[in-house]
């Protein structure tokens, strides 16, 4: 639909993904978790990434974690961070993974955003995936691409600088044999000194 493709820009990739993977009846139920990175105001920066067959186990074994102390600093000490400051005003490290259900807080896992973009994120998404792991029977499939990035990092002074970008998310609840059970679309836009609502897409 004109909707879809207009919120959801990689809606190729959501098609293989539901058309490729989980048509597969022999697919075996071990996690796969990819991650992709670039570089932005001298650090690493994660800028995507995927996890399939996502469970209660996979989280148990891997423990996620906050932020690693000095993880992006240099890119931090360009941006406001006073956590005083109203949410759309200040940064914060976003995992792209939750660590919650295994998202370690170390570079490759972490995108700077706004704190209002960072509450929508867990609001509109990650909280209905850490509920589906919760129950040992359910599988995940859950993917984040970073998209639309934009930047300016060259002022002292910190208020002028800014980090513009919005995290589409896929969220798939599967069976043990991959049948795709239920399914959403997100898209949470961070915008510095900007107040945004999350965008949700229902599939199935």
């Amino acid at each position: 639909s004109t909707l879809h493709n207009t919120l959801f820009p990689y809606t190729t990739l959501f098609r293989s993904t539901l058309f490729g993977i989980f048509d597969d009846p022999v697919t075996p139920r071990v996690a796969r978790y990819q991650q992709r990175t670039r570089t932005l105001g001298g650090d690493t920066v994660g800028v995507g990434m995927s996890i399939d067959w996502l469970n209660d186990d996979y989280r148990r074994r891997n423990p996620g974690s906050p932020p690693r102390s000095g993880a992006q600093g240099t890119l931090m000490s360009k941006l406001e961070t006073d956590p005083r400051e109203a949410s759309p005003d200040k940064y914060i490290r976003g995992h792209l993974l939750n660590e919650h259900i295994g998202g370690a807080g170390d570079t490759a896992n972490l995108f700077p955003i706004t704190g209002n973009a960072n509450s929508r994120h867990l609001h509109s998404t990650e909280s209905r995936v850490k509920r589906w792991v919760d129950v040992p029977a359910n599988w995940v499939f859950y993917e984040v691409t970073v998209d639309g990035i934009s930047s300016r990092l060259n002022s002292s002074d910190v208020t002028r600088n800014y980090v513009n970008a919005t995290f589409n998310c896929l969220a798939v609840l599967k069976d043990e044999d991959g049948a795709e059970r239920e399914s959403y679309l997100t898209a949470i836009t961070s915008t510095y000194q900007v107040r945004n609502e999350a965008r949700v897409f229902e599939v199935r």
